[in-house]
């Protein structure tokens, strides 16, 4: 598929928006004292996101949408088609160029995967279970705090020495 030109996109974008923003842009504005006068070319956050969402089919990314928003130049919270276009570029130069070193160093990391699964499974090599999960090779250390006898056959005599009685 032929990449589209800067010019082309423009026009694409301000012919899918004109679609989406006359309509609603003539419902809020009913008012007009002329029906036949064109309504303004401006548009609020809220049509924004109706133009994204039906551009992507599904609700569209909110926080790319809000940087999107806060690029325009706006007018009492209004902007026009000419300001969301150049923020649309600018936003798509600052993701390609993300996209691009992401690309970069994903090969670097792929490969560390590999080394990391590479000494994993290594370990799991060596590791030999016993029945019950446990690695056979494993120590536990028990510190013993106090120590209470119940038979009463057993007699502490101190130091660690008990006497039992039978």
């Amino acid at each position: 598929m032929e990449e589209l030109s800067r010019e082309e996109k423009e026009a694409k974008i301000r012919n899918e928006f004109e679609d989406l923003e006359i309509p609603k842009i003539k419902k809020e504005n009913e008012d007009l004292e002329d029906p036949e006068e064109e309504p303004p070319k401006a548009f609020t956050e809220a049509l924004l996101l109706d133009f994204l969402d039906a551009k992507s089919k599904t609700t569209y990314h909110r926080d790319i949408a809000t940087k999107l928003w806060q690029r325009m130049e706006k007018k009492e919270e209004k902007s026009t088609v000419d300001e969301f276009i150049k923020a649309f570029f600018e936003e798509e130069s600052l993701i390609e160029e993300k996209i691009d070193n992401l690309n970069k160093i994903l090969p670097d990391l792929e490969k560390e995967q590999i080394e990391n699964n590479t000494v994993l499974d290594g370990f799991r090599q060596a590791e030999a279970l016993n029945r019950h999960g446990i690695n056979e090779n494993s120590k536990v250390e028990v510190f013993i705090r106090e120590l209470t006898f119940l038979d009463p056959n057993v007699i502490d005599l101190g130091l660690g020495i008990y006497m039992i009685c039978k």
